[in-house]
């Protein structure tokens, strides 16, 4: 923020803070006085590359799709407490954090992965995360969960059926699958000593 734009009193801190731009200026400012963008905790400046990607920040070429479920298993749950979160049958995340992942491989200089906590396990809300973050007629490989069915008029949609293999050529999500390994062991840890799972975002 500019000196001589700064407030110099109450009246003119409410009247100029009343104003969007002139606060996000003004945190801009105190966060990264150098004008670059950082990440808080790594100090990296790949937060704003991502941001500036072609195609609108969509990612582009071989994309790995896969969703993974961070809590306690739900066979693992006491009745009275599969009856607290109304816990039914069949494939249930309540109790859990369901979290999507989108990978980029390495076709491209700058890969990367993109996480969204999942609300649902609806096709509806997959398929807009999907639409949200890949290019139209990338390619998109993904496991046999249903509500992946819905990409194939959007992308060049590949299905593997991990009843029958993981590897199919090209086509896997084995890149998701080590991403999730030691996010997964973590909190695994983690469970064994809370046995919960806090519902604020995961830590890094």
């Amino acid at each position: 923020m500019a000196t001589d734009t700064a407030p110099k009193t109450l009246r003119e801190a409410i009247l100029f803070f009343a104003d969007y731009e002139n606060c996000r200026k003004a945190v801009e400012a105190i966060r990264w006085p150098d004008g670059v963008v950082r990440c808080p905790t790594c100090g990296s400046e790949r937060l704003r590359l991502a941001l500036q990607s072609e195609h609108g920040g969509k990612m582009d070429g071989t994309i790995e799709a896969d969703e993974t479920f961070i809590g306690g298993k739900a066979r693992n749950k006491h009745a009275a407490k599969k009856r607290r979160i109304m816990m039914k049958g069949g494939r249930s995340i309540a109790g859990e954090v369901a979290i999507m992942a989108l990978l980029e491989r390495h076709d491209k200089p700058n890969s990367q992965v993109r996480l969204h906590v999942l609300h649902s396990l609806r096709e509806r809300e997959v398929q807009a995360i999907g639409g949200a973050n890949v290019k139209a007629g990338a390619k998109l490989h993904t496991d046999s969960f249903h509500s992946y069915s819905g990409f194939i008029g959007d992308f060049a949609h590949k299905v593997i059926d991990h009843a029958e293999t993981y590897v199919d050529g090209e086509v896997h999500t084995n890149n998701c699958e080590n991403f999730w390994a030691p996010l997964e062991a973590r909190h695994s840890r983690h469970l064994r000593v809370r046995r919960t799972v806090p519902s604020a975002p995961l830590p890094r």
